[in-house]
C-alpha cells in the first residue's frame, strides 16, 4: 500500500518545467546550428547583416566598404543585430555559426519566456505547447538564417514576460520589483527596437499590460514610462544617424524603400525596385535616397489608392506565412554553398593533376639527365587550367553582393581605403547613372 507521502510526490513547478522545456529548445536548435554550420553561409539580407557585424568587430564602425575602397556610413539596415553579433565575432572569430550559435540561445529564451506566458492554460495544454516551441520547424528551422525575424520575436516574447512578472508585483503590492521589471521590459522592448524599428510600437501595450487591473492613470503612466526607456535605449543610435546621415532617424532610413516595394509588389512579398523612379537615379545619399523612394511611393499610392489598398490581404498572407521562411532562406543558401563546394572540389582536382604532370615532368628529367638536373627548372611550366575557373566564379560571386549592396547603401560620403576612416564628400560618379545607391 503506498503511502500518502508516496502518493503526493511533489510536482516540478512549472518555473523550471520551462527551464527544461528551454534546454531542449536549445538542444535542438544546437543540432541543427552543428548540421549547418558548413552548410549555409549568410545569404541574402543575412550576407549585409553578416558583412557589418564583421566590420563592427574589426573595429570599423557601421559602415560600407565598396569594392574601389571607398567607406560610407550606413543605416539602411537597423544596427540592432549587427550589434549584438559583432561582440561574439570579435572573442569567438567572424563566421555565421557564431550567428547561428547565438540565434540559438536567443530562441531557447524565448520559448522559456513564452512558456512563462502561458503557464493560466492547464498543465497539459501548456505541456504541448512547450513541445510545439521546441520543436516547431518555423522557429528550429530558422536557427542558421542570419537574419532577425526569430530574433525579434523571442526577445517581444522576453518584454512580455518581464511585463507579465511586474503586473504580478502590482498585484502583490511589491513596488520595487514591479519597477524593476518594467525597467526590464522597456529595455527589451528598445533592443528589439534597435533589431526591428516596428517593434516600438508594443512598447505602449506592455507598459499598460505591466499594471493589471490598475486605474487607466496608472496604466498610462506605465505606457509612458516603457516607452521611455525604449526610446532612451534609441537614443544614442538615434543621434548618430542625424551625425552621420543626412537626416535624422530612429533606428533605420528603409521606410521610403518598403513603401515603394509595397507600391511595386504583385504579390504581397518583397519585390525589386526596378526600375528606380527617375527622380531618385542621381541621388546618392542613402538617408536621400530613401526619402526620395517615399516621395515616389506616396506619389503612385495618391495616383490609384484603391488598387494600393486592395494589396493589403496579400501583404498580410505574405507577412504571417512565417513557417516558408526557414525553407526560403536554406534553399538560397545552400544554393550559394553547392556553388562553393563545386568551385573548391575543381580547383582542388585541378591542382592534383597539375602537380601530377609536374612532378611527371621533373621525374622524367632527372632520368634523362642524371642527379644535377634537379638543381634545373623544367623548361615549361606546368599549366593550371582550372584555376582561373573558380576564382571567377567567386569573384563573380562577390561583385553581384557589391553591385546589390550598391542599390542600398548611400554613396554620397566616400573615403579611399588607404585614408582616415572619417568620411568625406565627393560628387557621384557621372558614369553611373543609373546605380540605386
Amino acid at each position: 500500500m503506498k503511502t500518502a507521502g508516496a502518493r503526493a510526490a511533489p510536482r516540478l513547478s512549472r518555473a523550471r518545467e520551462a527551464w527544461i522545456f528551454a534546454a531542449g529548445a536549445l538542444a535542438v536548435r544546437a543540432a541543427i546550428v552543428a548540421w549547418a554550420a558548413r552548410r549555409f553561409p549568410a545569404v541574402e539580407d543575412g550576407f549585409y547583416y553578416d558583412t557589418l557585424a564583421r566590420r563592427l568587430a574589426h573595429g570599423d564602425g557601421y559602415t560600407w566598404l565598396w569594392p574601389d575602397g571607398a567607406v560610407t556610413y550606413a543605416a539602411h539596415y537597423p544596427v540592432g543585430y549587427p550589434a549584438l553579433v559583432a561582440p561574439l565575432y570579435a572573442v569567438f572569430g567572424a563566421s555565421p555559426v557564431v550567428a547561428m550559435a547565438f540565434n540559438a540561445i536567443v530562441g531557447a529564451l524565448g520559448v522559456f519566456a513564452a512558456l512563462r506566458l502561458l503557464e493560466g492554460t492547464g498543465r497539459g495544454a501548456w505541456r504541448v505547447a512547450g513541445v510545439v516551441l521546441a520543436l516547431h520547424p518555423a522557429l528550429a528551422a530558422y536557427t542558421p538564417a542570419v537574419m532577425t525575424e526569430g530574433v525579434t520575436a523571442s526577445i517581444v516574447a522576453l518584454a512580455a514576460f518581464f511585463a507579465s512578472r511586474a503586473r504580478d508585483a502590482s498585484a502583490l503590492e511589491d513596488a520595487r520589483r514591479g519597477h524593476a521589471w518594467r525597467f526590464a521590459a522597456g529595455v527589451a522592448i528598445g533592443i528589439a527596437t534597435l533589431v526591428r524599428p516596428q517593434s516600438i510600437a508594443l512598447a505602449p501595450a506592455l507598459g499598460a499590460l505591466a499594471f493589471g487591473v490598475a486605474s487607466w492613470r496608472a496604466r498610462a503612466l506605465g505606457a509612458a514610462l516603457v516607452t521611455a526607456i525604449a526610446l532612451v535605449c534609441c537614443a544614442p543610435w538615434t543621434a548618430r544617424n542625424c551625425a552621420r546621415m543626412d537626416r535624422c532617424a530612429l533606428v533605420s532610413v528603409n521606410g521610403g524603400w518598403n513603401l515603394l516595394i509595397g507600391v511595386r509588389s504583385t504579390s504581397g512579398g518583397w519585390a525589386a525596385v526596378d526600375p528606380v523612379p527617375d527622380e531618385c537615379r542621381e541621388v546618392w545619399s542613402e538617408a536621400m535616397k530613401d526619402v526620395c523612394f517615399e516621395r515616389a511611393a506616396r506619389a503612385a499610392i495618391a495616383r490609384d489608392p484603391v488598387a494600393w489598398a486592395a494589396k493589403a490581404p496579400a501583404k498580410l498572407a505574405a507577412t504571417l506565412d512565417y513557417f516558408g521562411a526557414a525553407p526560403w532562406y536554406l534553399h538560397a543558401s545552400n544554393a550559394v554553398a553547392q556553388r562553393s563546394r563545386s568551385a573548391r572540389s575543381r580547383r582542388s582536382s585541378c591542382a592534383r593533376s597539375s602537380c601530377s604532370r609536374f612532378f611527371a615532368s621533373r621525374s622524367s628529367t632527372v632520368r634523362a639527365f642524371g642527379r644535377d638536373a634537379r638543381s634545373r627548372r623544367p623548361e615549361r611550366s606546368p599549366p593550371f587550367p582550372c584555376t582561373l575557373g573558380p576564382r571567377t566564379s567567386r569573384s563573380r560571386s562577390r561583385s553581384l553582393s557589391s553591385d546589390v549592396a550598391s542599390r542600398r547603401f548611400r554613396r554620397s560620403s566616400r573615403l579611399p581605403r588607404s585614408s582616415s576612416r572619417r568620411p568625406r564628400s565627393r560628387t557621384p560618379r557621372s558614369s553611373a547613372p543609373g546605380a540605386t545607391a
